[in-house]
């Protein structure tokens, strides 16, 4: 494995790898005592918070791409939706509490439109993990296969363990690649809906993503000074 990325919150929001948007009543705001940045709606309609890497990270074809993140979700409301994966507004994976169901999502732009495949939990083709308590501490953890057409893995990691809960399978199943590109951010993010019965509180912890089976850049690497 080789690690492409690594962010702990240990000591400020770390401004240099995360952009921050706000929307209407969305805050954000930093835990000293739990290295971690609560991001918090009002019970109003269209309050967001996303945070999004600065970075899109490379993808090498014949080589898995993984990428972990922990988080504390809020418990799950009707009008709330929270997000953490890796994705921006066009492709990516991605775990989703939308109100009250849970969700493994990919989304992609390769008709030329924005269209997700959404599985809710109930129907996770591996493991529907009725254990799972969304309000606790987690860790996500997705691979893919790009390829265009390959396989994308979805789960936790539980006491240690890699525990996969869904796969999408594409090759031999569809008729073009599953998402643009597979060189995406992490993003967490979350949203009101609508209006909603409580205050909602979802917190970003760590986050890695890792090119398994190594990496070798080929060509040259561009930097842009903000």
């Amino acid at each position: 494995p080789f690690t492409l990325f690594d962010s702990m919150l240990r000591f400020t929001k770390r401004t240099d790898l995360w952009n921050e948007a706000t929307v209407s009543g969305g805050t954000t705001n930093f835990l000293t005592n739990e290295s971690s940045i609560e991001l918090k709606t009002t019970v109003a309609s269209g309050d967001t918070v996303l945070r999004r890497s600065r970075r899109y990270f490379p993808y090498q074809p014949g080589k898995s791409l993984m990428m972990m993140a922990s988080f504390a979700g809020n418990q799950p409301l009707a009008g709330l939706v929270q997000e953490v994966g890796y994705f921006d507004d066009n492709n990516g994976i991605m775990l989703r509490a939308n109100g009250t169901t849970v969700q493994f999502v990919v989304r992609s732009k390769a008709s030329g439109s924005v269209i997700e495949n959404v599985i809710n939990q109930s129907s996770w083709n591996i493991d529907t993990f009725t254990g799972l308590d969304f309000s606790k501490v987690n860790i996500l953890i997705i691979d893919l296969e790009w390829l265009g057409v390959g396989r994308v893995r979805c789960g936790f990691v539980v006491d240690g363990e890699i525990r996969y809960c869904h796969e999408f399978n594409h090759a031999n199943n569809i008729n073009s690649v599953y998402m643009t590109s597979a060189v995406l951010p992490v993003s967490y993010r979350i949203h009101n809906s609508s209006a909603i019965a409580s205050a909602a509180t979802l917190k970003q912890i760590c986050t890695s993503v890792v090119s398994e089976g190594g990496y070798q850049p080929s060509g040259p690497i561009y930097i842009a000074g903000r």
